[in-house]
């Protein structure tokens, strides 16, 4: 027998997926899965193309009165054929795993033997937050250098190097307390909208910021000095060191700064690298996406709209519940050229 996970509606909240009381493994962070920015399309092969469409900037031009000119506004379709990549993970509840076992719940007072149901939930829990990991850590690679994995034997896809675009990189200088750190803040967003060709003009701007240079951002006197003038929580959040969230739907794991325009976030140094963050708008609506394939190993579920998720159980008599989780899916940034990289300087 075997039977689909129910599709996850929604790509907003990744670290939700283990949702069963019973489970004790703690969810992980994400920003990426937090902010919603991944958009998912589902597949029914494990190939599919990427479309560019960069919309043309020409304008009409005068001509004699009773003729026209012919369009000459072409617009430039780019294609990158790709293939999504297979994770799969197998596990098995046996009777040794249960002989003598007691129940977590009740360690203490040892007084309840675990069950198969109970230790079934674990390994699904374990299972399920093992793939969600696998999706945030994708997610975070867009962002960080715009690579995705493409096969399963460590191929990366290079989304800079597959459009023939050079990375925009923009130093930050926050050790000179005399130089306005907002003159970055204006190259990056003067870059993005010069050179993005999407049919939209972008107005809405974040940075995952590292620590190191969200901290230097926070205290930079200019920083400080400019929140003195504004009657808003923030100002006070931030000359008292007590700066929140807000805004953006984050919980409290998370400090969000708001200067130059743009919403500063702060982020480990597991999810950005040391010193560097990555500016770019949230208003394109597909500038991250995540592709899904289906399992092709089963009758139930080739050539069928993929699934974010697949689970398959076999029982071997009274011996052995085999179980087998997969996912089958790849990241795409679709515009590189809108993500800039900041490097603290």
């Amino acid at each position: 027998m075997s039977y689909n996970v129910p599709k996850i509606g929604s790509l907003t909240d990744f670290t939700s997926v283990v949702d069963n009381p019973i489970i004790k493994i703690p969810a992980r962070y994400s920003i990426m899965s937090d902010l919603g920015l991944v958009k998912p399309q589902y597949h029914n092969t494990n190939t599919f193309i990427v479309t560019r469409l960069e919309y043309s900037d020409n304008k009409i031009t005068p001509v004699q009165w009773g003729t026209a000119a012919k369009n000459d506004h072409v617009n430039s379709k780019s294609y990158l054929t790709l293939q999504i990549p297979h994770y799969a993970q197998e596990n098995a509840i046996l009777p040794q795993d249960l002989d003598g076992k007691f129940s977590w719940e009740q360690v203490v007072a040892a007084d309840r033997i675990q069950g198969v149901q109970e230790l079934y939930e674990q390994k699904m829990g374990q299972a399920k937050q093992a793939m969600a990991n696998a999706w945030n850590a994708a997610f975070l690679q867009l962002v960080v250098d715009g690579t995705a994995a493409k096969d399963s034997f460590g191929g990366l896809t290079n989304y800079y190097t597959e459009m023939s675009i050079t990375r925009k990189n923009v130093p930050m200088t926050l050790s000179d307390e005399g130089l306005d750190p907002m003159l970055a803040i204006y190259e990056a967003i003067d870059h993005i909208k010069d050179t993005y060709r999407g049919g939209t003009i972008p107005s809405r701007f974040i940075c995952l910021a590292e620590r190191t240079l969200f901290d230097s951002l926070e205290r930079h006197p200019y920083t400080v000095d400019s929140y003195k003038y504004f009657p808003q929580m923030q100002s006070t959040e931030i000359l008292n060191q007590g700066l929140r969230t807000g805004g953006l739907g984050l919980g409290g794991y998370y400090k969000t700064l708001e200067f130059g325009g743009v919403t500063f976030i702060r982020v480990d140094d597991n999810e950005m690298t040391v010193g560097e963050g990555r500016l770019f708008p949230v208003d394109i609506d597909d500038l991250f996406e995540v592709h899904f394939a289906p399992a092709k190993d089963h009758f139930s579920t080739v050539n069928t709209t993929a699934q974010s998720m697949y689970y398959w159980e076999d029982i071997v008599e009274d011996k052995r519940i085999g179980m087998t989780v997969e996912t089958n899916f790849i990241g795409v940034l679709k515009w590189p050229e809108v993500v800039v990289r900041i490097v603290k300087a």
